[in-house]
């Protein structure tokens, strides 16, 4: 119960009422369908209302009492009109009650029959029964054991066991089954455990002769308990097949329904046979073959027909054919939907158990796996790309058969409008990528799908063939996209958690992504979608720090058993130079925008002045002209703008230099430029927000400063070049080729022995 989200359980509430309306349809059983229904009205009261106050919780208590004494007392102390109403509500209970608990006084252990006027007069009710015929004593153990009980569910917090109880005790007004030799009696399954475990608590306080075995018992011997932690079940059938399932069987079950009422007319009249009739309801009529044939032809409904000698039964009361007609309905369509829907699942299964006994279970250090790498390329080139690059690199040099899937959002141009539409839906889910990566997944005997982006043209379609065939699934968290629409917690020039606080809804106030209502309105959408369909529960994650998992586990859905910690590395084709040897240069390799603070930092050295050392700026983006503009304008002349260019000459760069700088305005990923610098023996100088932050140990490793202050950036500068800060050796392994493939490893061992 508590580990379900709040919405499946309302709609398997939903689904449930409208299938208690359907057997009410056939079985007419009012109380049985009244019981069912307060069953589902107190789950969900208890599931939308996880904090009661104590007044609920007293009022609560109070239920089970007042229904008990109510069904004994009221029809002792009403009268008249009052009486009258409450005997007809109650359908004629309260004569019955007054009678047998008024024909003579009650007995401590119970009165075993007295004369009653007409046979109609029965107990009709669970409590008059108890009290009646069991007696007084049975009465008072009962009434006693079940307020304990219920005081001590609400204790627990155990509300679905709760709702099954109360609804029990309220049903109990109307029936009998509480105490009689019945299989819908729940009821004294929680009392029999609860009365058990008490006494199993008892056993420390009695004596040995008190807990001996007597009479076939042995008192306390074992304890049972009622625990209020479900055990997390592994989920068999992934929730998107699941899905599926139920589009199918509603789908196809209004389709039969439809075809049914084409193919057969509305009746007018029903015949039945007399076991299916009672007295003085029906016409007794005789039929031949041809009048059935008619009959059957122009729509009513005939049933039980053996031949013209037996007679059949016409209903008299109006309205009894449409009935049995909306039945048949309701019945055809529920059988068509339900055959579409378990075949659906049997060939799913049938064909997921072949592919798991054909594939390749062996797992172990000596066992290369098969990796299918997924990744979607951003327009503007990144710390990703590199990071992708360099993974599968890695991978291949230690015996991996390594596929990449890659896509580019250059593919999708520039639209119209009606284009862009079309682009949202595939977004939300690529019908192209799901067939592609299937069909990879089947020629390569892919072991592991390693997921990079999906944003945008990858679509969130690639966990979903994941789960659906049986692969494990592992996200690297580069960004906070599967939190915050925009992917980077920041907003309006400042950082932003307003969707961790209050939901994604608060993204769409803002238009978080792209400043666009409509992109903003697809990735939540697809951001629901996937939380409603559990798929971010079923996949796993690499973080590459445990800030970034922090923020991760506030999505609840996500278990902390599947995210792993695991840095970026680098690998170093360039030899650095000693401290000593270097240049007085600092570098800031990224992407060049206003999120990565590139404007304060040359706000920052035109402070300085010709007492600062020579920024290089590596990189392109949105503020690149704004950068030579601003250079150019205010004559900066110790800064120097080197565009886009490759990787390694940006490490040639950082391994001659004295520092990197990284004046970053958001929580980042984990820029490769900090695992590069670390890698050469360089310090970084970085905002003391985020991944960055929490990377650099101030003072042993770099300087951090104030991420949203120039006078900060300027004062760091300052104090680093007046002493240079040496980094210790410890760190020029920490982020190598050799120990990331050790990490890398150990979690595709694990998450496909968890698979």
């Amino acid at each position: 119960f508590k580990n379900l989200s709040k919405k499946y359980i309302t709609a398997i509430a939903i689904i449930l009422m409208l299938g208690n309306c359907y057997v009410f349809m056939y079985s007419l059983s009012r109380n049985g369908f009244l019981i069912t229904t307060i069953y589902l009205m107190f789950q969900m009261y208890f599931l939308w209302r996880d904090n009661r106050s104590k007044l609920e919780n007293f009022l609560i208590s109070m239920i089970f009492p007042f229904s008990a004494l109510a069904m004994i007392v009221f029809p002792l102390i009403t009268s008249g009109d009052l009486f009258e109403r409450l005997n007809l509500i109650f359908a004629g209970r309260f004569i019955f009650t007054r009678y047998f608990l008024t024909y003579e006084p009650l007995k401590l252990f119970g009165i075993v029959g007295i004369p009653v006027p007409l046979d109609s007069y029965v107990i009709d009710s669970s409590y008059i029964y108890l009290v009646f015929r069991l007696g007084i004593v049975a009465f008072v153990l009962y009434f006693v054991a079940m307020i304990l009980l219920i005081n001590k569910m609400l204790r627990r917090d155990m509300r679905s066991e709760l709702a099954v109880v109360l609804a029990l005790t309220v049903g109990g007004i109307n029936e009998t089954y509480l105490f009689s030799q019945s299989y819908k009696n729940l009821i004294f399954i929680f009392l029999g455990v609860f009365l058990y475990s008490s006494m199993a608590t008892l056993k420390k306080y009695l004596p040995n002769w008190a807990t001996n075995e007597k009479l076939g018992f042995k008192i306390g011997a074992k304890e049972i308990k009622i625990s209020d932690k479900k055990e997390e079940g592994r989920r068999i059938i992934p929730i998107n097949i699941s899905a599926v399932t139920a589009f199918l069987l509603v789908f196809f079950g209004l389709l039969t329904s439809l075809v049914y009422i084409c193919a057969f007319p509305k009746p007018n009249d029903i015949y039945l046979p007399q076991y299916e009739v009672t007295k003085g309801e029906t016409d007794e009529v005789y039929l031949t073959e041809e009048e059935v044939k008619s009959l059957k032809k122009q729509g009513d409904i005939v049933r039980g027909y053996v031949d013209e000698e037996t007679p059949l039964y016409r209903m008299q009361r109006k309205g009894t054919a449409e009935m049995e007609y909306v039945r048949y309905i309701f019945s055809y369509g529920l059988w068509g939907g339900s055959i579409v829907a378990i075949a659906f699942l049997l060939i799913w299964s049938a064909r997921s158990r072949v592919r798991y006994l054909l594939r390749n279970k062996n797992i172990g250090p000596d066992y290369k796996e098969n990796v299918l790498l997924v990744h979607n390329y951003y327009r503007i080139p990144g710390g990703e790309d590199i990071v992708v690059a360099n993974e599968k690199k890695l991978l291949e040099d230690n015996g991996h058969k390594v596929i990449l899937y890659s896509r580019n959002n250059d593919e999708a141009g520039d639209h119209n409008f009606l284009q862009k539409i079309g682009l949202a839906f595939v977004a939300l889910f690529n019908i192209r990528t799901y067939r592609e990566i299937a069909s990879i997944i089947d020629k390569e005997k892919i072991d592991v799908i390693h997921v990079h982006n999906t944003v945008a043209l990858i679509s969130p379609a690639v966990y979903l063939v994941g789960i659906n065939r049986g692969i494990p699934v592992i996200q690297t968290i580069h960004n906070f996209r599967l939190i915050c629409p925009n992917g980077v917690c920041y907003i309006k020039e400042h950082i932003c958690e307003r969707c961790l606080e209050h939901g994604l809804k608060a993204s769409l106030l803002y238009n978080c992504y792209r400043d666009s209502k409509l992109q903003t309105f697809v990735c939540v959408l697809s951001m629901k979608i996937q939380r409603m369909l559990l798929t971010y529960r079923a996949i796993n994650y690499i973080c590459l720090t445990e800030f970034n998992k922090s923020k991760l586990m506030t999505l609840k859905q996500i278990r902390e058993e599947n995210v792993y910690i695991k840095p970026n590395f680098t690998t170093i084709d360039v030899t650095p130079k000693p401290f000593e040897e270097r240049k007085r240069q600092i570098v800031y390799a990224g992407r060049i925008e206003k999120i990565k603070g590139v404007d304060m930092l040359l706000q920052a050295w035109m402070k300085l002045g010709d007492k600062a050392p020579k920024l290089i700026i590596c990189g392109s983006g949105e503020l690149e002209s704004w950068c030579k503009e601003y250079i150019e304008n205010n004559e900066i002349s110790n800064v120097e703008m080197r565009g886009q260019i490759p990787n390694s000459e940006v490490k040639k760069l950082v391994g001659e230099s004295l520092a990197i700088i990284y004046p970053t305005q958001w929580y980042e990923g984990f820029p490769m430029a900090v695992a590069e610098a670390y890698t050469m023996g360089t310090p970084i100088l970085a905002s003391d927000i985020g991944n960055v932050g929490n990377l650099v140990d101030d003072g042993i490793s770099g300087i951090k400063f104030k991420s949203n202050s120039v006078v900060a950036i300027a004062k760091a500068v300052e104090t680093f070049t007046a002493d240079p800060i040496r980094i210790p050796d410890e760190y020029l392994s920490k982020y190598t080729a050799d120990s990331n493939y050790r990490i890398l490893k150990e979690i595709y061992e694990n998450i496909r022995r968890k698979n």
